[in-house]
């Protein structure tokens, strides 16, 4: 080694010696991660500050400094790492979303007056309008027998407000939520597979199905359940940790508490559900399908090249009603028509006529 170099080693030594041995670096601070750089510098500039500084550092401040550079970037792989995950969770869900199907349940009995509310426009309602997620219901002095894919059948008696909040599928499992603002609904429900659900939210009450029969009626600041057969779980809209399991002949009152109550009337309740096995058999499952698979529209010269059609043809009906739209499939005496306001299934023999429509 040359006495020049090891002139320089020496003097460095000497250096190393005459600084500080408390020597502390400031305390980390998880602000800075939030912060961008104010400057960005390039190796050779870097070399040229460290130069100009010849601050030399001893081995237990390099320990320190490499420490402190691993804690960063070892918090910053964290968060971003968390992120990542939370963003593939998210996309993941969305996908799941993206990937359900709408269902449409079809209106099987209309006993009176009753009015459907899509997009807030109101309008009467007749047997084998379809409804969807987001319609409303609400029934006066009249009753409506509704049919989902599955089999399951729901009645919404007199003076009712009812909303479909949720009814799609992935191709595998049903989901149903409908929210039950007053009045009364008798749920006959049926599950193809294990993964199907049903759930009726009301003001005060959540009551989650797996294949059964029960009634539930909210009035004022209550809501009564009577299950007639199978199991139901309820709890209180309020409290997850309320949640009851009923058992066949079992009856509830949940307001913020779930509460025995006593089962009335068992035997027309019994009768009536007998009655519902009408509107089931109504629309058979073929139809079911069908109405499950129809694409909607916002104009005529949209629903003509979703289903590459020429023309739009006009149904007039023996209800004094005309529907414009397209007739999609026919399954025995039953015809499946949509229109940019909606899916019917009619029957044939209370259709007058069926026309073109002129461009």
């Amino acid at each position: 080694m040359k006495n020049r170099e090891i002139h320089n080693i020496e003097k460095l030594i000497s250096k190393l010696d005459t600084l500080p041995g408390n020597t502390k670096l400031p305390e980390f601070n998880t602000a800075w991660m939030d912060q961008s750089p104010k400057k960005e510098l390039d190796p050779f500039t870097v070399k040229n500050e460290i130069l100009k500084s010849r601050k030399v550092y001893n081995a237990g401040q390099l320990a320190g400094i490499a420490a402190l550079l691993m804690v960063v970037l070892g918090a910053a792989y964290l968060v971003t790492g968390y992120d990542r995950i939370l963003k593939q969770k998210d996309s993941v869900a969305d996908a799941n979303t993206q990937n359900r199907q709408m269902l449409r349940a079809i209106i099987t009995r209309v006993n009176g007056n009753a009015s459907i509310i899509r997009s807030n426009i109101k309008a009467g309602v007749f047997q084998g309008d379809m409804i969807r997620q987001g319609d409303r219901l609400e029934t006066r002095e009249g009753e409506v027998d509704i049919a989902l894919s599955s089999g399951t059948i729901l009645r919404l008696k007199k003076n009712s407000i009812f909303t479909l909040k949720q009814y799609d599928t992935d191709g595998v499992d049903v989901r149903t939520e409908v929210y039950l603002s007053s009045g009364s609904l008798l749920n006959k429900v049926k599950r193809i597979n294990a993964k199907d659900s049903h759930v009726v939210h009301t003001p005060t009450a959540i009551a989650g199905v797996r294949g059964t029969s029960f009634i539930v009626s909210v009035d004022s600041e209550k809501t009564d359940i009577s299950l007639l057969e199978g199991s139901l779980s309820v709890q209180s809209a309020e409290s997850s940790e309320s949640e009851r399991i009923l058992e066949k002949g079992e009856a509830v009152r949940v307001s913020t508490n779930v509460d025995n109550t006593e089962f009335k009337d068992i035997k027309s309740l019994e009768n009536e559900f007998n009655t519902m096995k009408s509107s089931e058999s109504e629309f058979n499952k073929e139809i079911l399908a069908a109405a499950g698979d129809l694409e909607e529209a916002s104009s005529e010269e949209e629903l003509k090249k979703k289903y590459n059609r020429e023309v739009i043809e006009i149904v007039r009906l023996k209800d004094g009603r005309t529907l414009n739209g397209l007739v999609i499939s026919q399954v025995g005496l039953k015809i499946i028509f949509q229109t940019v306001d909606g899916s019917f299934v009619l029957n044939s023999k209370d259709v007058l006529d069926i026309n073109y429509k002129e461009n």
